[in-house]
């Protein structure tokens, strides 16, 4: 039976976590951007990869960009980092190709569609921050979870003169609500 979702964008409320200790991880895991080469202008950090024997930074690459096939996708299931809340948070909600996403000031992303609904974690943020699904804008408020019907056209904008934005970003199996 296919789920049919009547918002595309809600909050959800049945996840808790500290939100500083949650920071924190973040903070250790994005540190060693300035140690890899040619990574100044990483937008997205993987946070699963698809071997249990892959950790670590040097695997955070592998799931970015353009999913290939929804197999492809759903294969990035194992934790890279050692992050208790991030990965409690992903088991939580069963997600898989989980990424910190980091939007620069005054940029968009392309107008598109993903192959899954997504889990939102907005960790750095401001009003000038905006998500878009087909033609209503959303604010996501910081350290609050948002599930994203991505599976239709969204982009993303931060319009912000100096601030970034910041969000762990899970895709969800196929037509499920997994916290329900």
């Amino acid at each position: 039976m296919k789920t049919t979702f009547l918002n595309n964008i809600f909050q959800i409320h049945n996840f808790e976590f500290d939100f500083d200790n949650l920071k924190e991880e973040i903070k250790e895991i994005t540190r060693y951007r300035s140690d890899t080469k040619n990574t100044i202008n990483w937008t997205q950090f993987s946070l699963q990869s698809n071997s249990p024997d892959k950790k670590g930074i040097k695997y955070s690459q592998e799931s970015v960009g353009k999913a290939m096939d929804e197999g492809w996708e759903s294969s990035f299931v194992h934790p890279l980092f050692d992050a208790p809340i991030i990965n409690s948070f992903i088991e939580h909600f069963k997600l898989h190709r989980t990424r910190l996403m980091i939007q620069e000031p005054r940029s968009v992303l392309t107008y598109h569609k993903d192959w899954s609904q997504r889990i939102h974690l907005p960790i750095d943020t401001h009003e000038d921050c905006m998500m878009l699904i087909e033609d209503r804008a959303y604010h996501l408020e910081k350290g609050k979870i948002y599930f994203t019907n991505t599976t239709k056209k969204h982009t993303a904008f931060n319009c912000h003169n100096s601030k970034r934005r910041l969000h762990i970003v899970g895709c969800l199996p196929l037509n499920t609500r997994t916290w329900e």
